[in-house]
């Protein structure tokens, strides 16, 4: 019998599908694509928090999600697979 208050540990938190992998640098220039209500940018602690479940920010993560896919093409495109 499982106890109600551990947390599987095969659950994955993280807001992003498993192939999309986040390198060096990504975080900040994730955020600098990305914009507050008043216009600056967000921090890229923020924008890491986020992207590994433990805010809530729907723009980041499609963001996110675009930036990184468009990543993962151009390093396929480039190693020639």
């Amino acid at each position: 019998m499982a106890d109600e208050n551990t947390v599987p540990e095969e659950s994955n938190d993280s807001v992003l599908p498993e192939d999309l992998v986040i390198r060096h640098g990504d975080y900040l220039r994730i955020a600098e694509l990305t914009r507050r209500t008043n216009g600056r940018p967000y921090r890229s602690d923020y924008v890491r928090k986020v992207l590994n479940g433990f805010r809530h920010n729907k723009e980041i993560v499609k963001i996110a999600k675009r930036y990184l896919r468009r990543q993962q093409k151009q390093t396929q495109e480039m190693m020639g697979d």
